[in-house]
Protein backbone atom coordinates (compact mmCIF):
# COMPACT_ATOMS: atom_id res chain seq x y z
CA UNK A 1 0.00 0.00 0.00
CA UNK A 2 2.75 2.43 0.91
CA UNK A 3 4.52 1.93 -2.42
CA UNK A 4 1.33 2.59 -4.41
CA UNK A 5 0.64 5.77 -2.43
CA UNK A 6 4.26 6.87 -2.79
CA UNK A 7 4.09 6.46 -6.59
CA UNK A 8 0.80 8.35 -6.84
CA UNK A 9 2.10 11.14 -4.62
CA UNK A 10 5.29 11.42 -6.66
CA UNK A 11 3.39 11.73 -9.95
CA UNK A 12 0.96 14.24 -8.45
CA UNK A 13 3.88 16.40 -7.28
CA UNK A 14 4.89 16.71 -10.94
CA UNK A 15 1.58 18.56 -11.51
CA UNK A 16 1.78 21.41 -8.98
CA UNK A 17 -1.04 23.31 -10.69
CA UNK A 18 -3.57 20.73 -9.44
CA UNK A 19 -4.70 19.62 -6.00
CA UNK A 20 -4.57 15.89 -5.28
CA UNK A 21 -8.31 15.70 -5.85
CA UNK A 22 -8.13 17.56 -9.17
CA UNK A 23 -5.28 15.35 -10.31
CA UNK A 24 -7.16 12.20 -9.36
CA UNK A 25 -10.29 13.37 -11.18
CA UNK A 26 -8.27 14.27 -14.29
CA UNK A 27 -6.76 10.79 -14.35
CA UNK A 28 -10.19 9.18 -13.92
CA UNK A 29 -11.43 11.25 -16.87
CA UNK A 30 -8.47 10.11 -18.99
CA UNK A 31 -9.12 6.49 -18.08
CA UNK A 32 -12.82 6.71 -18.93
CA UNK A 33 -12.03 8.49 -22.20
CA UNK A 34 -9.69 5.64 -23.12
CA UNK A 35 -12.33 3.05 -22.20
CA UNK A 36 -14.92 4.88 -24.27
CA UNK A 37 -18.31 3.20 -24.60
CA UNK A 38 -16.87 -0.28 -24.20
CA UNK A 39 -17.63 -2.30 -21.08
CA UNK A 40 -13.91 -2.90 -20.52
CA UNK A 41 -10.67 -1.54 -21.94
CA UNK A 42 -10.48 -4.87 -23.72
CA UNK A 43 -13.96 -4.61 -25.20
CA UNK A 44 -16.57 -7.09 -24.01
CA UNK A 45 -14.11 -9.02 -21.83
CA UNK A 46 -11.46 -7.67 -19.46
CA UNK A 47 -7.95 -7.36 -20.84
CA UNK A 48 -4.70 -7.38 -18.90
CA UNK A 49 -4.98 -3.56 -18.83
CA UNK A 50 -8.33 -3.87 -17.06
CA UNK A 51 -6.86 -6.29 -14.52
CA UNK A 52 -3.86 -4.07 -13.86
CA UNK A 53 -5.97 -0.91 -13.44
CA UNK A 54 -8.38 -2.83 -11.20
CA UNK A 55 -5.48 -3.99 -9.02
CA UNK A 56 -4.20 -0.44 -8.55
CA UNK A 57 -7.64 0.88 -7.62
CA UNK A 58 -8.29 -2.14 -5.40
CA UNK A 59 -5.23 -1.20 -3.33
CA UNK A 60 -6.93 2.06 -2.37
CA UNK A 61 -10.08 0.63 -0.81
CA UNK A 62 -10.69 2.15 2.64
CA UNK A 63 -8.41 5.11 1.90
CA UNK A 64 -9.13 8.73 1.06
CA UNK A 65 -8.28 7.98 -2.58
CA UNK A 66 -11.18 5.51 -2.71
CA UNK A 67 -13.56 8.38 -1.94
CA UNK A 68 -12.36 10.10 -5.11
CA UNK A 69 -13.11 7.01 -7.18
CA UNK A 70 -16.59 6.69 -5.68
CA UNK A 71 -17.46 10.13 -7.07
CA UNK A 72 -17.40 8.61 -10.55
CA UNK A 73 -20.33 6.21 -11.07
CA UNK A 74 -18.98 5.18 -14.49
CA UNK A 75 -15.61 4.22 -13.00
CA UNK A 76 -17.26 2.29 -10.18
CA UNK A 77 -19.48 0.41 -12.66
CA UNK A 78 -16.35 -0.62 -14.56
CA UNK A 79 -14.55 -1.49 -11.29
CA UNK A 80 -17.33 -3.79 -10.06
CA UNK A 81 -17.62 -5.42 -13.50
CA UNK A 82 -13.90 -6.24 -13.45
CA UNK A 83 -14.17 -7.40 -9.83
CA UNK A 84 -16.96 -9.78 -10.82
CA UNK A 85 -14.91 -11.10 -13.74
CA UNK A 86 -11.92 -11.70 -11.45
CA UNK A 87 -13.96 -13.38 -8.72
CA UNK A 88 -15.73 -15.66 -11.20
CA UNK A 89 -12.48 -16.50 -13.01
CA UNK A 90 -13.63 -15.21 -16.39
CA UNK A 91 -10.61 -15.43 -18.64
CA UNK A 92 -9.42 -13.09 -21.32
CA UNK A 93 -9.84 -13.93 -25.00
Amino acid sequence: MFIAWFCIFRVWKEHPDQTREEYCQSQIAKFLERKGDERFLGGERPSIADIEAFAVINLTENTSAWEQYERSPELMQWYYSVQNAVETHQGML
